[in-house]
């Protein structure tokens, strides 16, 4: 819809509230990194030190015992999807007014860096594990291989190349560590 109402054009948008969160200084910090920042803390406590964050791990772990536990499945789901749909909002406004203009395909090739990212900061790709500190940690080193591709002057759909292989291996990796643990009858760390 928004592709057809703008005819695919680029939007731009004038100093705004919404520029301020992407260009703006608090403190003379960036105002996007002091979101960023609070939705990594905020995601943290609310991973770790809340019965709702536990939930939540444990449902990725396994659902079928939260099930049995009493939890309502369901609505560990809608707070999830929920808290998910915030988080791409934030960072939608945060990259608009970065950019100061809006598009209808903007991030659209975002999914593979952030896939990679969260796998390759320690998340198991089968679910129950994972912190949100390792994903800041992988989201950085993913965005350090591509500025190091831009600075070695590499073709930009190698980035993306280079992007998939972090993923391939990251995924490889999970599976072997897993394939591991497996063998060593060791189990991942248990929800508290």
């Amino acid at each position: 819809m928004a592709l057809y109402l703008t005819n695919g054009y680029t939007i731009t948008i004038p100093s705004s509230p919404i520029t301020f969160v992407g260009q703006g200084l608090i403190l003379g910090i960036p105002a996007s990194a002091v979101f960023a920042l609070a939705a990594v803390i905020g995601g943290g406590i609310l991973l770790n030190r809340t019965r709702t964050g536990v939930h939540i791990t444990a449902s990725g772990a396994n659902e079928s015992s939260l099930v049995r536990s009493g939890v309502n499945v369901a609505a560990v789901k809608y707070v999830v999807y929920i808290l998910s749909s915030v988080a791409a909002s934030l960072a939608g406004v945060i990259y608009t007014g970065q950019l100061a203009s809006g598009s209808a395909d903007i991030g659209s090739s975002f999914e593979l860096t952030v896939i990679a990212g969260v796998i390759l900061g320690g998340t198991d790709l089968f679910g129950g594990s994972g912190t949100i500190f390792g994903t800041v940690i992988g989201m950085i080193i993913i965005e350090m291989v591509s500025d190091a591709l831009v600075l070695f002057h590499v073709s930009p759909s190698l980035t993306q190349v280079s992007q998939g292989l972090i993923l391939l291996l990251a995924i490889l990796l999970n599976m072997k560590i897993e394939g591991i643990r497996s063998y060593l009858k060791i189990k991942p760390r248990t929800i508290r």
